[in-house]
């Protein structure tokens, strides 16, 4: 019995030092200098110099009430990424700060040679960049110019205290890299 427990003895001590006495062939490399640069996100509004259209910054005079009148305008990309795009156009008779009976009746963007409208957003009062009734937004890669147009309406109820009165408007497009949230009011 004693010679039974020397030999397990004996063959626990070499599996345990044989276990310890291993040897793997390793080696590490590495390479230095790597960059990592952060892309851009860069946009611009352009005129349309077509002549068919008013083009920002838009100086329209004699408007009546009942007219309609459309303002076209390009959005370039100048980011390293694609962008999804929204936008609005916000304004205020200077006689009265009030916003009523100027409205944007419809937003374009210029698909080939035909206008394809734009979704409104209702709870924003904003217009995104993806086809009327369509929940996916288009993406404008970098170096792409799309070309917008909007419809601005002066409206028929009107009263003769807006004769020869002045609305000050403001457009705005919010571009977000392709995937992001837009920021509030977008």
């Amino acid at each position: 019995m004693k010679t039974v427990k020397l030999i397990l003895l004996f063959l626990a001590i070499v599996l345990v030092s044989s276990g310890a006495t291993y040897a793997y062939f390793t080696k590490t490399k590495q390479v230095a200098n790597n960059r990592i640069t952060a892309g851009t996100l860069d946009i611009s509004i352009e005129k349309d110099d077509s002549g068919a259209y008013y083009t920002p910054p838009v100086d329209i005079s004699g408007m009546m009430p009942g007219d309609m009148e459309r303002v076209a305008f390009y959005v370039k990309n100048s980011s390293t990424v694609g962008v999804n795009l929204s936008g609005k156009i916000s304004g205020e008779w200077l006689f009265n700060h009030q916003d009523k009976y100027m409205t944007i009746q419809n937003a374009y963007y210029l698909d080939g040679l035909q206008w394809k409208p734009l979704d409104p957003d209702i709870s924003t009062g904003t217009y995104k960049y993806r086809d009327l009734g369509s929940s996916t937004l288009k993406v404008l890669g970098p170096g792409e110019t799309r070309e917008f147009m909007v419809e601005v309406k002066f409206d028929i109820n009107a009263t003769d205290e807006y004769q020869g009165k002045t609305y000050k408007a403001t457009l705005e497009v919010a571009a977000v890299q392709e995937g992001g949230p837009f920021p509030a009011g977008h």
